[in-house]
């Protein structure tokens, strides 16, 4: 499938490029940010730069998340799914639009549900949860944002550009958990010997 199934040539603006393909334009801008960026250091910052930045690192989440991931990406949804709905086209007919929906949803969920746990209570059981839900998104917004380069079919260059750049976060991720646990355990032999 391609940009043409999408568009109308009918739709001309005075630049060559339809309205229905600057919706597009707009919704991949407002989509790709949060996705690629803004939600993995969003989600970087509590887990591993709780002790390093221990008075910022909230309201950088806060503001990644809310600002830069959920507003653009639901933005970004509102808008196309407004040109879908007015080219009658069925938001189910591809996975991306179907992960698109569940992602929109579930990321406006976890921000009232984040400021519900925040603001009554810490209850480590609600972090959890809080936790596993913003991963879920990561991955979500992940696999969203392939379907989407897969349904433009566009060059292999820009398939491959992803997968590096995914491959990089997990690398990322995974050398600061290794940091993070190798800390942990050098705190606890600390507290041992201490102890004694």
């Amino acid at each position: 499938m391609n940009s043409e199934h999408f568009t109308n040539q009918t739709d001309q603006v005075t630049s060559g490029i339809t309205r229905n393909e600057q919706i597009l334009i707009a919704h991949v801008v407002l989509s790709l940010i949060p996705s690629l960026i803004a939600i993995p250091i969003g989600i970087f910052l509590p887990r591993f730069a709780r002790k390093i930045i221990p008075s910022a690192w909230f309201h950088l989440h806060w503001i990644l998340q809310v600002i830069f991931s959920t507003i653009p990406i639901i933005v970004g949804f509102t808008i196309v799914h407004h040109f879908m709905d007015k080219s009658h086209y069925n938001w189910a007919d591809t996975p991306h639009s179907a992960f698109g929906h569940i992602l929109a949803f579930l990321m406006a969920f976890e921000v009232i549900f984040g400021a519900v746990y925040s603001t009554k209570c810490h209850v480590n059981k609600l972090r959890i949860v809080h936790n596993y839900i913003g991963y879920l998104i990561l991955i979500l917004a992940l696999v969203t944002t392939f379907f989407g380069i897969v349904l433009w079919e566009i060059a292999q260059f820009w398939i491959w550009l992803f997968i590096v750049w995914v491959v990089l976060l997990i690398v990322i991720f995974a050398i600061a958990s290794y940091f993070k646990i190798r800390a942990s355990k050098l705190e606890k032999n600390e507290e041992k010997q201490t102890g004694i």
